[in-house]
């Protein structure tokens, strides 16, 4: 669609897309085409462990938040009056082709990766203690990591968008779901060049690609399903509260743990 096409050009832009062989001497590098996201973090934020990397990484939750539901009436056209099984109907036909096709694309890019080193599928091994692992221990982990995020972003935009209906309290309806999906999609090229750069990159295209809204959206959808009334109030408040609610567990185990060292 138009709308994942427009989303996808400025990430498909700042990302590796292609596996080039350099001279023998020096081995098999990946190359790219340009300015990548792991590159540019590199040079704003030399030191991945700094609170300013960690800062501008969870401020991509907003984006995951907001861009879809802001983009949403922009960019899709109204479905109209829709039942529930034209609603994911709807939904499937609009995110499904490009959602395979992106987690096909990322066990693919994993695959060619590993010919120009000669390793093997079952050879993709690190140490675990290691801070920054090799480049195929880093891609096999971005595989992986796609391949849950794939199942869980489909499945909670699934229930997002029957729990919508033709349109909620929030006035978000069934669009909001399918953008949620086209973020993640268009946020995959750009959390792989981070995490190739180093892990600690990945949080800001991770969290703008939904890991947390996807929570949101799961909680919402309960809700409604077990009864509570639809509101402005609780569609907003499930997305702030998720995020709320785990860097308030995150923050006391992490002073938990400064206190025990």
């Amino acid at each position: 669609s138009d709308a994942l096409i427009s989303l996808s050009r400025n990430a498909q832009g700042s990302c590796d897309q292609h596996v080039r062989c350099c001279d023998k001497g020096k081995g098999a590098k990946l190359l790219t085409s340009g300015p990548t996201m792991g590159a540019v973090l590199s040079s704003v934020f030399p030191n991945p462990k700094s609170d300013a990397l960690t800062a501008f990484g969870l401020s991509g939750a907003i984006g995951g938040v907001l861009a879809p539901l802001l983009l949403a009436r922009r960019l899709l056209a109204d479905p109209g009056p829709l039942g529930d099984g034209e609603r994911l109907v709807y939904f499937a036909k609009k995110v499904l082709a490009p959602l395979m096709l992106c987690q096909w694309a990322m066990f693919e890019y994993q695959a060619v990766s590993r010919v120009p080193q000669g390793e093997q599928a079952w050879t993709t091994g690190g140490d675990d203690s290691a801070d920054n692992p090799r480049l195929a221990v880093k891609i096999a982990r971005v595989a992986q990591n796609t391949f849950e995020q794939t199942c869980v972003t489909l499945g909670s935009n699934a229930a997002l968008a029957l729990a919508l209906g033709n349109g909620n309290a929030a006035g978000a309806d069934v669009r909001a779901a399918v953008m949620n999906v086209y973020m993640y999609i268009a946020c995959r090229p750009l959390f792989l060049s981070a995490y190739k750069e180093h892990p600690s990159y990945r949080l800001f295209p991770l969290l703008a690609g939904g890991f947390w809204a996807n929570g949101a959206a799961m909680l919402y959808a309960t809700l409604r399903l077990v009864g509570v009334a639809d509101s402005k109030g609780l569609f907003y408040g499930c997305q702030a509260g998720v995020a709320a609610a785990i860097l308030g567990i995150v923050a006391k185990l992490l002073a938990k743990k400064k206190k025990k060292n």
